[in-house]
């Protein structure tokens, strides 16, 4: 192959070098563009609970320090057995009435845990804001004066928050990039319209009569990824859906052994909101993608090892592919925060998502919090 029509060959990983960091820069309004209004209506922070005794200390601890003036915040335990409600409930009580424990019901037939945790919490309040936030997350002081400015500002239902990730793992910066590849596949084409901005969401800012009018949790009570079916709910029941960037003021930090990555990407993948009974082309689409994944990211530096070991390649456009490729992660390590070093370990990264995306599209069982669901009833 002349270097010429290596160079041609090698046109759809130098075009993928050059578009899809510009569209892994877009991103949803930072929410601290919103100035805190006038208005300062009754906030409940819900946060569900199970076997979190390692963060809801930091994240209720966090929450108190929130300078919002009026707010109750809800830690509904689902079933804990690993000191979860003694915490919780020693923060009520230095908590000067702004904190309470709730302890779960036991969960009904057709309910997933974290929807149903969700549901005890909005009925254990009448405010008329309730923001729904995972005891994983660290909350700025700022966020709710933010996030109720935005809300209002926006003339919105719903505020959909997306957190910084704070990658401290090693296999968590590796396999992000290729993730966030994954989102901006999924959501550049639709140029992030409400309905479909929703793909990764830990926090939801939700006025109470949308979320009567919705019937809540109650309503994607079988969905193990209640909080983006939630606002997708919302926006296709015509309510007004915001997607706000609130990495500023909210924070996730993530450090986990590589199986406990796999593992936890399966599941979110596996747990994809339902919309009907589409299984097989489910499965298909993540057979085609988990193919693209290799094809496009594995191949190009397979083959350059291979042809410097003598194979019969093109070392032109093997080197050229790979360094587009090399470009690209770079970028995507820049927009996460990842030492540029991780860039180099795309092909691995990959080959975790392909591995992941196969797994959660031929998964039909997976235990969550140890509880055991079957997806099938819900496709």
């Amino acid at each position: 192959m002349s270097p010429t029509a290596a160079v041609l060959a090698a046109l759809p990983w130098l075009l993928a070098a050059a578009v899809v960091p510009f569209l892994m820069a877009r991103r949803p309004r930072l929410l601290r563009r919103a100035a805190p209004g006038d208005a300062v209506p009754p906030v409940a922070v819900i946060v569900p609970a199970r076997n979190e005794a390692a963060n809801i200390g930091p994240c209720v601890s966090g929450l108190l320090g929130s300078d919002y003036p009026v707010l109750e915040i809800i830690v509904v335990d689902d079933g804990s057995t690993d000191g979860t409600a003694e915490i919780a409930g020693l923060l009520a009580e230095r908590g000067e009435g702004r904190v309470r424990l709730v302890e779960a019901e036991p969960l009904p037939a057709g309910w997933r845990g974290r929807a149903w945790a969700c549901w005890q919490g909005y009925r254990a309040t009448n405010a008329p804001l309730l923001l729904f936030t995972a005891a994983g997350n660290r909350h700025d002081d700022d966020l709710l004066d933010y996030a109720v400015a935005a809300l209002h500002d926006a003339r919105a239902d719903l505020l959909s928050l997306r957190p910084r990730q704070r990658l401290d793992g090693f296999w968590d910066r590796v396999v992000a990039p290729q993730f966030l590849l994954l989102e901006t596949a999924r959501l550049a084409p639709r140029a992030f319209r409400a309905r479909h901005a929703v793909a990764h969401t830990q926090a939801l800012l939700i006025r109470r009569a949308a979320y009567d009018r919705l019937d809540g949790h109650r309503a994607v009570r079988g969905e193990l990824a209640d909080d983006r079916a939630l606002a997708r709910l919302a926006a296709n029941s015509e309510l007004r859906v915001m997607h706000a960037d609130a990495g500023p003021l909210l924070e996730t930090r993530l450090r986990r052994p590589l199986r406990t990555v796999l593992r936890d990407w399966t599941r979110l993948l596996a747990a994809e909101p339902s919309r009907g009974s589409r299984t097989r082309r489910r499965r298909l689409r993540a057979i085609g993608l988990a193919a693209l994944l290799i094809g496009f990211w594995v191949v190009p530096p397979a083959a350059l090892l291979a042809g410097a070991f003598g194979a019969n390649v093109s070392m032109t456009w093997a080197a050229v592919a790979s360094l587009a490729c090399l470009a690209l992660w770079g970028a995507a390590c820049l927009r996460l925060g990842v030492p540029l070093a991780h860039a180099a370990s795309f092909p691995i990264a990959a080959s975790l998502a392909a591995i992941a995306l196969l797994r959660g599209a031929a998964t039909r069982r997976i235990q969550w919090r140890g509880r055991s669901y079957d997806l099938q009833r819900t496709r």
